[in-house]
């Protein structure tokens, strides 16, 4: 049966933890992993399961499970976080341990979202200044002898290499 046919169970582990998460953060831990292990092992689509859980939910009525806004926020934010952090794995910027770690209850969802999110500020933060430095660098090399010109230059060579060993150009 494909991953498309399949009726959404309401005794199945996903609909059960989902139902679960609404009000319990731990349990919210326990529906991503779920989440992902349907998507990683079973091969549903994210969206697949996000379709399940919202079936399983009642998430087109507003009463019941999902009763506030806020709920269904939440929900939201949990789906954006499976979006987010598959297509991190499949794309490589997110190591695929850390998905390992998710699976195997070592780490939950949420904090390898939020971790990751952190890494990436930092990278941002840091990319700007970097690029600041460069802009100083380059500031400074318009006035240098042509002896500071050379050590800058071997500096500036030494930083290349470093850079292409990191991202190669493409052919």
């Amino acid at each position: 049966m494909s991953t498309v046919d399949r009726e959404p169970n309401a005794s199945s582990p996903l609909a059960r933890m989902a139902k679960d998460a609404v009000d319990n953060q731990s349990s919210a831990r326990d529906w991503g992993r779920e989440a992902l292990r349907l998507i990683i092992e079973d091969g549903e689509t994210v969206e697949g399961v996000i379709t399940r859980t919202k079936q399983a939910l009642g998430w087109h009525h507003m009463s019941g499970l999902l009763d506030t806004e806020s709920k269904r926020s939440k929900f939201n934010n949990y789906f954006s976080t499976l979006r987010y952090l598959v297509a991190g794995w499949g794309c490589g910027s997110i190591p695929v341990s850390k998905r390992d770690d998710v699976l195997s209850d070592r780490a939950s969802f949420l904090y390898i979202y939020a971790h990751q999110k952190k890494l990436e500020k930092e990278e941002a933060t840091g990319f700007d200044d970097a690029v600041e430095c460069l802009t100083r660098v380059r500031a400074f090399a318009q006035d240098v002898s042509p002896a500071t010109a050379l050590r800058l230059k071997q500096e500036a060579a030494l930083l290349l290499e470093v850079l292409n060993r990191k991202a190669p150009l493409r052919p």
